[in-house]
């Protein structure tokens, strides 16, 4: 848009081409901070990680979202890696306390201030592993986490499609039990959960997975 505005420059002001400098001077800034940083991204794929003992490679990037990059293990079709893009430690406490709750882990369910969720309607994704890149690595100072590797979200597994009965009952008991277990699911969207079938269930009967527990706040009320 800079660029367009500038070829009338005869008739701006100069308080006008002035916001065009700016603005064609933060487009450059970007474009040249960005550079570094997806060279250091794609330099994961390939990385190595230890995990119970064995060696794990980082496989290609699967998806990114504003917080996290998931990544593929090369050799392994039940694991994904996600690393963290930055160091929000409000985040990663959100996360922590969801994955908490939602596992039962957390003192307020231990005390029973919280109730404890069924997993055979709604769980967390289960992780197996967590660290620190360490220095020298590709990813050197980012936290990772191994976590079981689902079925793709809900968008990628509708793919545009409504979806049917049994998939909209599951998502409405899912938040339901949340609700009444004393957590609210803030983040409750197609990308951030996972439709997988329920174990003993007919054809329509599914579970929900949670991908990204970040969302899961305690709250008071009547459901």
């Amino acid at each position: 848009k800079a660029k367009e505005l500038s070829r009338g420059a005869d008739s701006l002001t100069e308080a006008e081409r002035g916001v065009i400098r700016s603005v064609e001077a933060l487009a450059e800034s970007a474009k040249t901070a960005s550079a570094p940083k997806a060279a250091n991204q794609a330099r994961l794929t390939g990385a190595r990680i230890l995990h119970d003992g064995q060696e794990l490679e980082i496989g290609p990037l699967l998806g990114k979202g504003g917080y996290n990059e998931a990544y593929g293990v090369v050799g392994r079709d039940d694991l994904i890696v996600r690393a963290r893009l930055g160091a929000d430690e409000g985040d990663e406490l959100f996360e922590a306390f969801g994955r908490a709750a939602l596992e039962g882990a957390h003192p307020a369910v231990r005390s029973g201030q919280l109730g404890r969720v069924d997993p055979d309607i709604v769980r967390v994704a289960k992780r197996v592993g967590e660290g620190v890149g360490q220095p020298g690595a590709p990813f050197a100072g980012r936290k990772y986490e191994i976590v079981e590797r689902l079925p793709g979200s809900a968008a990628e597994q509708l793919r545009n499609a409504a979806m049917t009965p049994g998939q909209a009952d599951a998502v409405n008991r899912a938040l339901r039990e949340l609700n009444v277990k004393g957590l609210v699911w803030t983040d409750c969207h197609t990308g951030n959960f996972s439709l997988v079938p329920k174990k003993g269930g007919g054809p329509d009967d599914w579970s929900i997975v949670i991908i990204d527990p970040g969302g899961i706040m305690p709250a008071g009320g009547r459901t």
